[in-house]
């Protein structure tokens, strides 16, 4: 813990003392300290062989959306124009003389992040037997009819978002039933422990959870094929993370060989999502012969330029926080109203008279590069708290997160209610490295929401047995 306190004061330091230029050497320094704390952090999973934890998918991904551009690209000029001249990109707009302080509040994040942790990890206990048991109280056959009955609701917000579009498909149209798919799968799963058939096998697994698995591949489909991503990898990452730490742990090579499948996917999407090449446009054969082109004789780190362009964000909204100022920061005022649909804009319209989302770093620094370039990644997850609370908020946020992340993950065999959020936060690890953590919000609510209308039956344990 000592070192998790050392770091954060030498970062804080650095921070105070960077220049508003270029310095190659604070930077290096810094993702210096990013190694070191990670290392600390992951040596526990490391040493598990715990190789799908949360902690190891965000610290991968944090180090792309923070550290990749300035430590790796911007130092070797070949990669940098690779890079840069990506078709969704373009970096020579951003004034580089605030990257090195941007890295900075990102070290200063990633250090209350693992001291929340560790000090979370300290405080909750876990069973240490090698059969946890987990507390069910929601009868399966109940949530499988609700999950199917929202599956209807989610397949009909897909189709309607696609033909509202206007060829631009904008997954946003009613963003709480997107939000609630996940919580209600995720539920579906953890009641259906029941169920598991002996031996276990990946086809022992689909015969068990047969329904929710095919209603949520067919939606993961769907996603997929209207080039809409978010959300596909939500519940993707969520069957992982129930198949490896409630029915039996996935090998480093299954997963080594999943995950390079599924980045080539990705990017491939992405390069032709709202193109003539696209899978819904240009069919399955177009997509793939405008894949093989956007990808043949690309360097391997450029395929994770969906995560490594939030740079681009990142020092934008620092940038335009030391300029405007922050934005909105009496906005903290409407957290408690994002689980309830329409209240939040309700409330927003009164005290701003704007949507939620146009409060939010992404929407405030999409519409400002808006004039400069026609990408739109999101946001970042530091600078979202930064350009709203400032660096008095990255403590609180991040200490924040930690200590919940903490709280699920060591505490995931205790009942169903800390089941689910474990695997909805699983399902988050991937992208909220550039998105808000205030995304947590609605997922917490929802879950104590629906399994407290669920838990209809008496309490029983079940011995939850990992191969």
């Amino acid at each position: 813990m000592f070192l998790y306190y050392f770091l954060l004061i030498l970062s804080v330091f650095l921070y105070l003392i960077s220049p508003n230029k270029v310095d190659q050497f604070i930077i290096y320094t810094e993702f210096i300290f990013f190694v070191i704390t990670s290392a600390k952090l992951l040596r526990d999973d490391i040493r598990a062989k715990n190789w799908f934890s949360f902690n190891i998918i965000f610290s991968f991904a944090f180090f792309l959306t923070s550290y990749c551009f300035p430590v790796v690209i911007l130092g070797a000029s070949s990669l940098y124009d690779s890079f840069v001249e990506l078709s969704t990109y373009s970096f020579n707009y951003i004034n580089f003389d605030y990257i090195t302080k941007a890295t900075g509040i990102c070290t200063i994040s990633y250090c209350v992040y693992c001291i929340a942790y560790s000090i979370g990890k300290n405080k909750y206990s876990i069973a240490s037997s090698n059969q946890p048991e987990i507390k069910l109280s929601i009868p399966y056959g109940k949530c499988v009819k609700i999950l199917i009955y929202v599956f209807v609701l989610e397949i009909g917000d897909i189709f309607y978002c696609v033909l509202s579009g206007g060829g631009s498909y904008d997954f946003n149209s009613f963003p709480f039933i997107f939000d609630i798919y996940p919580v209600i799968f995720a539920i579906t799963l953890v009641s259906g422990l029941e169920r598991v058939c002996m031996p276990k096998s990946p086809l022992g697994f689909y015969r068990s959870f047969k329904m929710p698995l095919l209603l949520s591949g067919a939606v993961v489909l769907l996603f997929l094929f209207f080039g809409e991503r978010g959300n596909a990898i939500t519940l993707v990452l969520i069957t992982l993370a129930f198949y490896t730490f409630y029915y039996k742990r996935i090998s480093l090579r299954f997963l080594l060989l999943f995950s390079a499948i599924g980045v080539v996917l990705l990017f491939a999407i992405r390069e032709t999502r709202n193109k003539d090449t696209a899978m819904a446009r240009g069919g399955i054969s177009g997509f793939v012969n405008a894949s093989s082109e956007s990808i043949s004789g690309l360097s391997p780190l450029l395929l994770f330029s969906d995560l490594i362009g939030a740079t681009q964000e990142l020092c934008y909204g620092y940038e335009t926080t030391q300029i405007d100022g922050l934005s909105y920061p009496s906005q903290i005022v409407l957290l408690p109203f994002y689980p309830f649909p329409k209240l939040p804009t309700l409330m927003s319209h009164l005290l701003y008279g704007k949507e939620p989302g146009e409060l939010v770093g992404a929407s405030i620094l999409n519409e400002k590069m808006s004039s400069m370039t026609e990408s739109a990644f999101g946001s970042h997850i530091v600078v979202d708290i930064y350009m709203r609370w400032g660096l008095l908020g990255i403590f609180i946020a991040f200490y924040a997160f930690g200590s919940i992340v903490a709280l699920f993950y060591i505490n995931r065999y205790e009942n169903c209610q800390k089941a689910v959020m474990f695997l909805l936060i699983m399902g988050m690890s991937l992208y909220i490295s550039r998105s808000s953590i205030t995304d947590l919000i609605r997922p917490m609510a929802y879950t104590y929401f629906f399994v407290s209308i669920f838990s209809m039956k008496p309490i029983k344990k079940r011995v939850v047995c990992i191969e």
